[in-house]
C-alpha cells in the first residue's frame, strides 16, 4: 500500500537467511524499518497481557528473576514441541500484529518517508493479514548456510538449528509468494549491491 506517498513493504525469509542484515542495509539507504522481533519482545514485557498468557501456558519457571521472560528457555520448549509452539504463536501473533499496525501508523504520520520496511519473520506462517503491505520481499540462502549462521548466532547445536529451520515454511514456498527475492549467500558487498538495486526500484515505483 502506498500511503501518503510512502510505500510499505514486508520483508521475510527463513531463519538464518539474513533478514536483519538486509533490513540494516535498507535503513542505511533511508528506509524506515519496523522490526517484528522487537515487537515480539514488547508483547511479553513485564506487566503485559502477553507475558501473563505465556506464563499461564508454560508456568512461572519461564521467568527470569527480574520478572522478564526467559526467551531461551521458551525457545527450547517450543522447538521441541510443535503443539506448544502453535499455542505460543496463537497468543503472540495477534498481539504483534496489533503493535505492528500501531507502529506503521506512527511512522507514516511523521511523513517525509518514501519507504517503510516491515521485518516479519513469520509473515506467511502466522496466517494473519497485512493489507497495508504492498509488496513482499523474501530473503533466501541455502539451508546449509542458514544452519551455520543459526549455530554461530545462537550458540546452539546443529540438531537444534535444523529443528528451528524446519519448523518454518519451506524457503521454496516462501519464494512462490514473494514479489521480490534477494538471494543472500555471497559477500556483504554483493548483498549491499542487491539491496541497493531493490531500493531504487521500490522508491521509483510508478504508483507514487
Amino acid at each position: 500500500m502506498a500511503t501518503s506517498g510512502c510505500l510499505t513493504v514486508g520483508l521475510t525469509g527463513s531463519i538464518g537467511s539474513g533478514k536483519s542484515e538486509v533490513a540494516r542495509l535498507f535503513k542505511e539507504l533511508g528506509a524506515a524499518v519496523i522490526d517484528s522481533d522487537q515487537l515480539a519482545r514488547e508483547a511479553v514485557k513485564p506487566g503485559s497481557l502477553g507475558l501473563q498468557q505465556v506464563v499461564e501456558l508454560f508456568g512461572a519457571d519461564v521467568l527470569n528473576r527480574d520478572g522478564s521472560l526467559n526467551r531461551k528457555m521458551v525457545g527450547e520448549i517450543v522447538f521441541s514441541d510443535a503443539v506448544k509452539r502453535k499455542q505460543l504463536e496463537t497468543i503472540l501473533h495477534p498481539i504483534i500484529r496489533g503493535l505492528h499496525k500501531d507502529k506503521m501508523q506512527e511512522i507514516i504520520a511523521q511523513g517525509n518517508l518514501s519507504l517503510v520496511i516491515s521485518v516479519i519473520p513469520l509473515l506467511f506462517e502466522s496466517g494473519l493479514s497485512y493489507p497495508e503491505l504492498s509488496k513482499i520481499i523474501v530473503v533466501t540462502a541455502p539451508k546449509s548456510v542458514c544452519i551455520e549462521r543459526i549455530m554461530k548466532r545462537d550458540g546452539c547445536s546443529r540438531e537444534f538449528a535444523e529443528r528451528k529451520f524446519d519448523a518454518q515454511m519451506s524457503p521454496e514456498e516462501k519464494v512462490k509468494r514473494a514479489d521480490i527475492v534477494i538471494e543472500n549467500s555471497s559477500s556483504l558487498s554483493d548483498l549491499k549491491e542487491k539491496v541497493g538495486e531493490v531500493y531504487k526500484s521500490l522508491v521509483a515505483d510508478d504508483r507514487f
